[in-house]
């Protein structure tokens, strides 16, 4: 059953859960936000796939999948130069069956394939109830699929961990895969490379990885419920206030890019908000 913490009535942020990653421990963000939001309803939902279509009737609900699985075939990047935005492109039915498949089963594990964030968010905004729909409720959805934005400049798609639209999407493979590594693991990496002549064995992986474990989130990290946590303060900040992100390091909006970034933002500082978004934040829910 969805739990809930009540508020004033003025507002609400609803939080749906990832059952595909099993750290995420998606009640203690909802027992954080409210610490912070004392004046916003926050609610916890189970998935948001689960949550908006358990409720329909069988024919109804098929004929929502066979669309929505549709639509997110089509928010494949299938080349990370090229966005998908303009072009007229037909998914192949495997391609529909597969994403079939992920909307009626979403606890099994992403693979590996990128998709237009904000592309992928507006599929979902179909779902959501008109009577939800308003600018008093915040939707969080956290998934564990890989997200994506085209960038003009550099000419090529980037991952991210959060997609600040309506609802707000939040990548828990994205914190793991988006942010840059540090600078070592990259060296190490091509010099095993170059001493293997190609591919580095998984094992080699694990080794580097454990040598430097402190500076970067890896999947099945016990610390990546509070690195979410600083994410949806992100989600918070954007839907309220339109600024989600800020440029003090030690800030929990700051808009990292590298994991080291990330972590000290989100884990290493003695105060979370800088003093500007701290004052912001009391506006919000008033």
């Amino acid at each position: 059953m969805p739990q809930k913490a009540e508020g004033d009535g003025r507002g609400a942020v609803i939080l749906y859960d990832d059952p595909a990653t099993e750290n995420l421990r998606i009640e203690e963000i909802a027992d954080y936000l409210s610490s912070k939001l004392p004046r916003l309803e926050v609610e916890v939902r189970p998935g948001f796939f689960q949550h908006h279509l358990g409720g329909l009737a069988p024919s109804e609900r098929e004929r929502a999948i066979d669309l929505l699985a549709r639509e997110i075939a089509s928010c494949r990047v299938r080349n990370p130069f090229r966005p998908i935005w303009g072009v007229d492109f037909e998914p192949l039915y495997g391609e529909v069956e597969f994403e079939r498949r992920g909307v009626e089963n979403p606890s099994r594990k992403p693979f590996g394939i990128i998709y237009d964030g904000y592309r992928f968010a507006e599929a979902l905004f179909k779902l959501i109830p008109k009577e939800e729909r308003g600018l008093d409720r915040l939707h969080i959805v956290f998934t564990n699929q890989l997200l994506g934005t085209w960038a003009d400049e550099d000419g090529r798609y980037h991952l991210r961990v959060i997609i600040c639209h309506i609802p707000c999407l939040i990548s828990t493979t994205g914190v793991v895969e988006a942010p840059a590594k540090p600078k070592e693991f990259y060296r190490v990496r091509r010099m095993l490379e170059a001493m293997t002549g190609g591919g580095v064995d998984y094992p080699l992986i694990v080794k580097l990885k454990e040598g430097i474990a402190d500076k970067f989130i890896d999947y099945g990290d016990d610390r990546l419920t509070e690195v979410l946590k600083g994410y949806a303060l992100q989600a918070v900040f954007y839907h309220f206030l339109g600024e989600p992100f800020c440029d003090d390091p030690d800030c929990r909006l700051f808009n990292a890019h590298r994991q080291e970034e990330m972590i000290r933002a989100q884990l290493g500082s003695e105060r979370e908000l800088c003093e500007r978004h701290e004052g912001m934040l009391k506006e919000v829910g008033r």
